[in-house]
């Protein structure tokens, strides 16, 4: 599990995950749920599952340089500008549309229930979610074209069906 909170700020923005309150505790849990259950999932639809298998069982090694290195580098991406480091990852945007996907409402006995909040006006994340999975089909393009583009290095990639990302808008298409 490489995504952690640091990945979920700005536009990926998962509030009250970085405190020490019941309600923070209990929303970084939940977030570590998502991630454990969807991160390897993506991968292995990015990737292919022999490539991933691969690639996983390197990184155990903690490479700090090499193909899966270079790999990993083109995955999981930051930026450092005096004390702020901005993560970067198609896998968190993957992994933040499907935590609002089920987040978004409370299961209850009574059915799904929404919060209700005063002084404030509740609005669709859906937007948010659309521009989520957008900018994450674009980042899989981009690595699969440096996939093609460093085959020699990935004799695995290529060799088997991977998942086709495709765009989404807030109608469903």
């Amino acid at each position: 599990m490489t995504l952690t909170a640091a990945y979920f700020a700005g536009e990926l923005l998962i509030p009250g995950v970085t405190g020490s309150t019941y309600a923070e505790v209990s929303n970084l849990a939940l977030l570590n749920r998502t991630i454990l259950k969807h991160e390897k999932k993506f991968l292995e639809k990015l990737l292919g599952e022999d490539l991933y298998a691969a690639y996983a069982a390197a990184m155990l090694l903690s490479p700090t340089s090499g193909v899966w290195y270079d790999l990993d580098q083109q995955i999981y991406t930051s930026q450092t500008s005096g004390d702020i480091t901005i993560y970067s990852s198609p896998a968190a945007n993957y992994v933040y549309f499907q935590f609002w996907k089920t987040a978004s409402s409370m299961t209850s006995t009574l059915g799904e229930l929404a919060s209700k909040a005063e002084n404030a006006d509740v609005v669709s994340i859906g937007h948010k979610m659309v521009a989520a999975w957008n900018e994450m089909v674009d980042l899989v393009d981009e690595i699969r074209e440096w996939l093609d583009d460093n085959a020699d290095d990935y004799p695995l990639w290529g060799t088997e069906e991977v998942e086709v990302f495709t765009k989404v808008t807030v109608y469903g298409c």
